[in-house]
């Protein structure tokens, strides 16, 4: 049985401008969604497992996807409804990337692939 994600951000609270997870929550919700919270002793032993592992990658730590979706959530939650267009994880998303200078990225992954694939001088 496939396991559906949810949404973590449910799970989330802001506190002295610091975001706060609360993996208990998350994992009751999580595994609740999919009928399984009788393996929860099982998921919490192989999630302290793995949480033992040290990951020297950032970018290994998060989902691209995952990241825009929290930092709409905090904007969102910081500002209220006046920012409710910047609730949207693509806006996020278009504000970032429009402000990024190029020269910093282009010869990073995946960017430096794309310009071989699309024949950028």
């Amino acid at each position: 049985m496939e396991m559906g994600w949810i949404d973590y951000t449910k799970c989330c609270e802001i506190d002295n401008e610091l975001i706060k997870f609360d993996i208990q929550s998350f994992v009751d919700r999580y595994l609740s969604n999919s009928s399984r919270l009788k393996n929860k002793m099982q998921f919490m032993n192989k999630y302290h497992e793995l949480s033992k592992i040290t990951v020297i990658d950032g970018k290994c730590k998060i989902h691209g996807h995952d990241y825009f979706d929290l930092m709409a959530w905090y904007v969102y939650s910081c500002i209220g409804k006046k920012g409710n267009h910047y609730r949207d994880p693509d806006v996020i998303r278009a504000i970032i990337f429009s402000a990024t200078q190029s020269e910093f990225i282009q010869d990073k992954e995946p960017f430096s692939s794309l310009k071989t694939i699309y024949a950028i001088p």
